[in-house]
Parts: C-alpha cells; sequence; structure tokens
C-alpha cells in the first residue's frame, strides 16, 4: 500500500488556533473519556492490591495515573493529530511548522498543558484574552491547536451527490 506524504498546513504570524468553543468542547469530551481509561487502568492496580483501596496521596498511584494520561494524549497526537474529542469538534494539534505533531513536540505540549492546569487553569484561561487564542501550552511549545476546514460544496468532485 502506497504511504501517504506528510501534510503541512501553513502557518503564519497571523494563524489563530480554533475556536474558543470547539477547544472546550474537545476537553470536556477527553476528560469523560480519559476518566474512562483511568477506570480500566485501575483494574490491574486493584488487582495487585487484592481490591483493596488505593490510599490517598499515593505517589505512585498519582504518577501511575500521570503516566496513562500522557500516553492517552500523546500517542493520538503522534498517531493522527487528534485525541478523540478533538476529533469529534474538527481540531487538530500540529508543529508549529505546519508539520504533524512528534513526540517530543507532544511530551512538551503535555508538560505545558500540565503547568497550566497546575496554576489552577490560568494557562487555559489565557485563551480569553490572547488575540490568537493560544494558551499557554500553544504559546510556548512547538505545537498549535488549529481548526480543521470542512471541504466546501464546490470542492466535491461533480459525480458526488450534494
Amino acid at each position: 500500500m502506497p504511504t501517504l506524504p506528510p501534510f503541512r498546513i501553513a502557518v503564519t504570524g497571523t494563524t489563530q488556533c480554533c475556536p474558543r468553543w470547539r477547544r472546550l468542547a474537545a476537553i470536556v469530551y477527553d476528560l469523560v473519556l480519559l476518566l474512562a481509561v483511568f477506570m480500566a487502568a485501575t483494574v490491574p492496580v486493584m488487582l495487585l492490591t487484592g481490591g483493596r483501596a488505593v490510599t490517598t496521596g499515593n505517589a505512585f498511584y498519582a504518577a501511575y495515573l500521570l503516566l496513562i494520561a500522557y500516553l492517552y494524549f500523546s500517542w493520538q497526537w503522534v498517531h493522527g493529530g487528534q485525541t478523540l474529542g478533538m476529533r469529534a469538534w474538527r481540531i487538530r494539534v500540529i508543529l508549529k511548522s505546519g508539520l504533524p505533531c512528534d513526540w517530543r513536540g507532544a511530551g512538551v505540549r503535555i508538560l505545558w498543558s500540565t503547568l497550566s492546569l497546575a496554576a489552577a487553569g490560568l494557562g487555559f484561561f489565557w485563551i480569553m484574552v490572547d488575540g490568537r487564542r493560544m494558551a499557554w501550552h500553544d504559546l510556548f511549545s512547538p505545537t498549535l491547536l488549529v481548526a480543521e476546514v470542512a471541504p466546501s460544496v464546490a470542492q466535491q468532485p461533480a459525480d458526488q451527490p450534494q
């Protein structure tokens, strides 16, 4: 099977991130999915503890869940540029060069996303004051969240019904 060349999105100094409402909708969608992933990831932990609950403040369990979250987001960003929530709202993570996200970009984005959240969410709320709708992880990582443009009716081949 032939491989497709990597896509490139033109990113300029005036490129804006995706609309705020799409970003928020994707965050909510992905948080619900991540909660389900956390529940599934807790099953092996429960088996190892003999069914006993993990104690509150357990650093190993917290680190385990952070690793799961990292893998949930970064794997999907590197292999397609979208989480399921992002796919539903047609937004994509790309490198600022316009190329698909790589592991380094995903790692730096997750680091800045974590810092954005740790600062009482200020990094996420930054999209409300930034003219280009960029959160801290858009500003300080080599990645960018962009909206996909739906193909217009005029771009459809003539043999397809409208």
